[in-house]
C-alpha cells in the first residue's frame, strides 16, 4: 500500500490523534501526532513492532472504540490513552488502523476549561457592576448577573420579570432610549455590516431600587446579532455612580452659589487672563460698562470697554510682579454722570497661567457724605454763633419796644408827670398830643412796636428750630407749626437767585376742626421749611409776575391720618427726575446750591421717625404737590440718625 502519494496520507498527517497503520505485527505508518506522542525519531515508527507501544506487550487486532489502554513511549514512560481499532482490506491484504488519544492531556484541558469557566462565573457574580443581556426588539431582559441583588435589591429572577420602563426613574429617558433602539434595529435590517462591527454606547440612567430609592448608573452597551437565533440583542454593563453624581451635583450647586454671590455683589468684579481675555464679568460690571456678561466673557478686555485703557498699565504691573495694587480713585462716566470708583487689582496665581481680578466700588456717595460732614461741622459752628447772636438781638429788641411805649406815653396828657413838665415850660400838653397825632407819631411808634414783635417772633422761631436735638414727641398744633414755619421761610431772601418767599401768594386751605398730633415738632418743622424753600426755588425758573406765584397749603384729616399738602404752580418736575427725587445725593442743582439730601432727609423723618408717608406728584408746566400723611396715634419710633 503506497499511502504517501494519496490524499489519505495528508489527512492522516494533519489529524490531532495519533494514528498507526499495521500489517500483522509491524507498524507500516505513523502520523506526526503519533511520533510526537510516543517520542519517535524520524523513520523509527515504521519499523517498530506494534507490541512495543503497549505497556503489557499486547497486540490488539479486534475492532474496538475508545477503550482505555496503558501505552508506553520509547523512553519507557507510560500513560493512559483511549484506543480505537478498525480493520481495512486492500489488495487482499489486511491492515489495522489504531487511533490513540492521550486521555491525561485531554482531561487536563477539560479541567482547565472548567476551571476557567468557574473563575469567569466567580468574577461575573462578584463584580461591582451588573452584566445583562436584553432583547433589542422587546426590551425584555434575558440575563442579569447576581450583582443586581447587591446593588438594587432585586433577585435576578425579579429583575428579569420587570419591564424596562419600570426600572428607569425618568419617563423622558425611557422614550428617548426606545426611539434609539428602534433606530438601531432599523440599521441592522438595512446594513449587514452593523452586526459585524458592533458600536459601544454610554449613557447615564436613574434606576429604581426595590426599596423605592433611586440610584444613578453609568450604562455601557452594544448591539449584536445572536448567531444561534439571529436575534438582535443588547449586551450591557451597568456601573453604579450615585456617589459621583451626588458629588457632581453638590459641586455644581457650590459653583452656582459662588456665581450667584459674585453676581449680587455691589462691587464690579472683572477677571482678566494673562492673554488679556475676560474670564469674569459680574452683573455690577455689566451695569457699569453697559456690556452684557454673555458678550463680555471670552472677549479681549482692551477692546471691550474704553475704561480698559486706563486700567491697562495697572493690570500689566500686577501680572508681572504678582503684587496687589492698592486702591486708587478712577472717574468713570455712568449714565451720563461722572462717578468716582475705588479700584483694587488682585493677582491670581494658577499653575498654568496668571491673571488679574479687578474690584471696582462706586464711592461717589461716600465722597459726597464726607464733604457734607465737613460742611455740617462748619454749619454747626455757624448755627451756634447764630443762636448766640439771636439771644443778643433779643435784648435790644426788647429795649426798643419798651422805649417806644415810653415815648408814646410821654407824648400823652394822661399822666401827671407829663403835665408837670409841660407847665414848667408853659406848654399845653393837649397841643403836644394833638401835634403828635397830627404828625402820625403814635402810628409810627405802634409800627416800631409791631416790627419789634415780629422780629422777636422770628428770633424765637429760629431758636425753636435750632433746638432739634431733643427728638421729643409732643402734642403739637400743626396749624400753628405751619404758620411759624411760614414766618421763617418769609425771612429768607436769596438776592443772587432772586428768591423772595414774600413774593409768593399763600393759599391756606385748612379744615375747620383740626386735632393736635403727637410728633417731633422740630423735625417736622424742618420738613415743612425744606418743602417751602424748594417751592420758592422752583419759581426762579419762570419769570416773576405779581400774583402768579402761588403756594397752596392744605391741612385736613382723612380717616386716621393727618394730611398736609404743599402744592405750587411752578414749572413741575420731569418724569425722569421724579422717580429719583427722594434718593440720597440726587440733585439737579449744582454743588454750590444743594447736596441732594434735603428730600431724602424729609422722607426719613416722615416715614422712619413718624411712621407716616410722603409722596410727590408733578405735571410739567402745571406744578408740583407734596402730600404728607401722619398717623393720629403716632408715637416715637427710635431710629438711627
Amino acid at each position: 500500500m503506497c499511502l504517501s502519494d494519496s490524499l489519505f496520507a495528508k489527512l492522516y498527517e494533519s489529524a490531532p490523534d495519533a494514528i498507526f497503520i499495521c500489517e500483522q505485527e509491524h507498524v507500516v505508518f505513523a502520523n506526526a501526532a503519533a511520533k510526537q506522542m510516543f517520542r519517535l525519531a524520524p523513520g523509527e515508527g515504521s519499523v517498530a513492532p506494534l507490541s512495543s507501544f503497549f505497556a503489557n506487550a499486547e497486540s490488539p487486532h479486534s475492532p474496538m472504540h475508545n477503550v482505555l489502554k496503558k501505552m508506553r513511549r520509547v523512553d519507557g514512560t507510560e500513560f493512559d490513552a483511549a484506543l480505537s481499532v478498525s480493520t481495512v482490506t486492500n489488495d487482499n491484504r489486511q491492515y489495522h488502523q489504531l487511533f490513540v488519544r492521550d486521555v491525561r492531556s485531554h482531561s487536563a484541558a477539560t479541567q482547565e476549561g472548567h476551571g476557567n469557566d468557574a473563575r469567569l462565573k466567580f468574577l461575573v457574580e462578584n463584580a461591582d457592576v451588573v452584566l445583562w443581556v436584553m432583547d433589542a426588539k422587546t426590551l425584555q431582559t434575558l440575563y442579569v448577573s447576581d450583582a443586581v441583588t447587591r446593588l438594587q435589591g432585586y433577585t435576578p429572577a425579579e429583575a428579569i420579570e420587570h419591564r424596562f420602563e419600570d426600572t428607569v426613574a425618568d419617563a423622558a429617558l425611557v422614550d428617548a432610549i426606545k426611539q434609539r433602539v428602534k433606530q438601531k434595529l432599523a440599521e441592522f435590517e438595512q446594513d449587514s455590516r452593523v452586526s459585524s462591527e458592533p458600536q459601544v454606547y454610554a449613557s447615564f440612567l436613574p434606576r429604581r431600587c426595590k426599596d423605592g430609592k433611586t440610584v444613578w448608573t453609568e450604562v455601557i452597551s452594544k448591539y449584536v446579532r445572536n448567531p444561534q437565533n439571529g436575534r438582535v440583542e443588547i449586551l450591557g454593563i451597568s456601573r453604579y455612580i450615585t456617589e459621583q453624581v451626588m458629588a457632581q451635583r453638590e459641586l455644581g450647586e457650590v459653583r452656582e452659589y459662588m456665581h450667584t454671590v459674585v453676581d449680587v455683589m455691589p462691587s464690579a468684579l472683572i477677571g482678566v487672563s494673562s492673554h488679556g481675555m475676560v474670564s469674569l464679568w459680574n452683573n455690577s460690571a455689566a451695569e457699569i460698562s453697559k456690556v452684557p456678561t454673555e458678550l463680555a466673557l471670552g472677549q479681549r478686555f482692551g477692546e471691550l470697554w474704553t475704561t480698559a485703557e486706563l486700567l491697562a498699565p495697572t493690570i500689566s504691573r500686577v501680572m508681572s510682579t504678582g503684587n496687589k495694587e492698592e486702591s486708587f480713585l478712577m472717574p468713570i462716566l455712568v449714565d451720563d454722570e461722572m462717578r468716582q470708583f475705588n479700584v483694587v487689582c488682585f493677582p491670581v496665581m494658577q499653575r498654568r497661567q496668571r491673571g488679574v481680578v479687578i474690584r471696582m466700588d462706586d464711592i461717589t456717595e461716600q465722597i459726597a457724605m464726607r464733604d457734607l460732614l465737613a460742611r455740617s461741622e462748619k454749619m454747626l459752628s455757624i448755627g451756634g454763633l447764630a443762636a448766640g447772636m439771636a439771644h443778643e438781638i433779643n435784648n435790644p429788641l426788647g429795649g426798643m419796644m419798651q422805649l417806644s411805649q415810653v415815648i408814646k406815653m410821654r407824648l400823652s396828657e394822661s399822666t401827671p408827670a407829663n403835665q408837670k413838665i409841660a407847665d414848667r415850660y408853659h406848654i399845653e400838653m393837649s397841643q403836644i398830643e394833638n401835634y403828635a397825632r397830627g404828625r402820625g407819631i403814635f402810628q409810627l411808634l405802634e409800627q416800631v412796636v409791631e416790627s419789634g414783635g415780629r422780629a422777636g417772633r422770628i428770633v424765637r422761631n429760629m431758636l425753636n428750630f435750632a433746638r432739634q436735638d431733643s427728638s421729643a414727641f409732643e402734642l403739637t398744633d400743626i396749624l400753628n407749626l405751619v404758620e411759624d414755619t411760614l414766618v421763617l421761610a418769609g425771612n429768607e431772601v436769596d438776592v443772587n437767585r432772586n428768591i423772595d418767599f414774600r413774593k409768593i401768594a399763600i393759599e391756606k386751605d385748612y379744615d375747620t376742626e383740626l386735632p393736635w398730633v403727637s410728633c417731633d415738632r422740630g423735625r417736622l418743622q424742618q420738613v415743612l421749611l425744606n418743602l417751602f424753600k424748594n417751592s420758592a426755588q422752583a419759581f426762579t425758573a419762570i419769570a416773576f409776575e405779581p400774583g402768579k406765584w402761588k403756594l397752596r397749603i392744605g391741612l385736613s384729616v382723612l380717616e386716621h391720618d393727618y394730611c398736609i399738602e404743599i402744592e405750587d404752580n411752578g414749572p413741575g418736575i420731569p418724569e425722569t427726575n421724579l422717580k429719583n427725587i427722594f434718593k440720597p445725593f440726587y440733585t439737579t442743582k449744582n454743588k454750590a446750591e444743594g447736596t441732594g439730601l434735603g428730600l431724602s432727609i424729609c422722607k426719613f423723618i416722615i416715614e422712619q421717625h413718624h411712621q407716616g408717608q410722603i409722596e410727590v406728584t408733578s405735571s410739567l408746566g402745571k406744578g408740583t404737590k407734596f402730600s404728607i400723611r401722619l398717623p393720629l396715634n403716632s408715637s416715637p419710633h427710635h431710629v438711627s440718625n
